[in-house]
């Protein structure tokens, strides 16, 4: 689909010829780069790929939770390491592996090591989350003002570096932990609220995840139509001195379409191959014929598993 947008939104980038295309093509889908945020798949499907070894490291160290996730640290901040700070040597060889190189498993390596730790250890995480929350609320808001404070000193209006604003920058991996332990922490506490029988805004949590994956999917194509109508150039027009009006103007604005396009995916044949979730029907529910019997999701919680054994 971006193959074909690309070229039918985006100015001034008509289609190529045809046996440069399907080459192209080819490429992307071999290296992720349909779109910039389809890298993702390329990252998922190496997780798969060496699932049986990543459990089988894990399984013999279950008892060394913190030495896997120190050697996951230590792997991950090399990489930052590497690529933010050390010359690149010159010649076509490494400059195919580093182009392609932070797509790799290493560059995820912390990440890979928590994800797995806590699935391992869960409850103790749990546990640890909700008897530390001040703690690790405090350390969250130190590591974003830390980042924060390091873009800014490696920046000034008008000059941004691209050291400055790249993924593996290592000032900015403080946050990227903090935030995701930040999240987790909330999860738990709305989870909580949840059992507790209390209003936890399940119904929207229920309907964002589902369309969640699409909205990633399609928000690009979004930006991209937005630019061609001139409304990204129109926002620094309309703001000229408001860096932060501009970009919560465009976060909203994307946010909103990306879903009404989704709305409209998830009720296609195919929905499951543009959203990654199984189709929603137009209708939800069918009436039952004249005999007044009722369908399964008009019974009762009692009612329903009589029907469902009679049948």
């Amino acid at each position: 689909i971006y193959t074909i947008t690309d070229h039918v939104i985006i100015r001034d980038n008509p289609f190529p010829p045809m046996n440069e295309l399907f080459p192209q093509l080819a490429h992307d889908l071999l290296v992720g780069e349909g779109k910039y945020q389809l890298y993702f798949l390329l990252i998922s499907m190496q997780i798969y790929l060496f699932f049986p070894l990543i459990s089988w490291i894990f399984e013999r160290g279950r008892n060394h939770p913190w030495t896997l996730l120190s050697i996951g640290a230590v792997i991950q901040v090399a990489m930052f390491v590497v690529y933010q700070y050390l010359p690149r040597p010159s010649g076509q060889f490494w400059d195919v592996t580093y182009q392609h190189l932070w797509k790799t498993l290493p560059m995820y390596a912390l990440f890979i090591a928590m994800g797995v730790l806590a699935a391992q250890h869960q409850q103790a995480v749990d546990k640890w989350l909700r008897d530390h929350m001040a703690a690790v609320f405090l350390v969250a808001v130190g590591a974003a003002v830390f980042t924060s404070a390091a873009y800014l000193l490696a920046t000034s209006p008008g000059n941004v570096p691209w050291k400055a604003n790249t993924a593996w920058n290592p000032a900015s991996l403080p946050w990227y932990v903090a935030g995701f332990v930040l999240l987790w922490l909330i999860g738990l506490l709305w989870d909580d609220r949840r059992a507790s029988g209390r209003p936890a805004a399940a119904n929207v949590v229920t309907k964002a995840t589902l369309r969640a994956f699409g909205v990633f999917a399609v928000h690009p194509l979004i930006l991209d139509v937005l630019g061609r109508v001139g409304f990204l150039s129109g926002l620094f027009e309309w703001f000229p001195n408001s860096a932060t009006l501009r970009s919560v103007i465009l976060v909203v604005v994307v946010l909103t379409l990306s879903l009404l396009l989704v709305e409209l995916l998830l009720r296609l044949p195919f929905s499951k191959y543009l959203t990654a979730r199984p189709r929603i029907p137009l209708r939800l529910g069918r009436r039952t014929k004249d005999d007044g019997r009722k369908t399964d999701d008009q019974k009762t919680p009692t009612e329903a598993p009589v029907a469902a054994a009679r049948n």
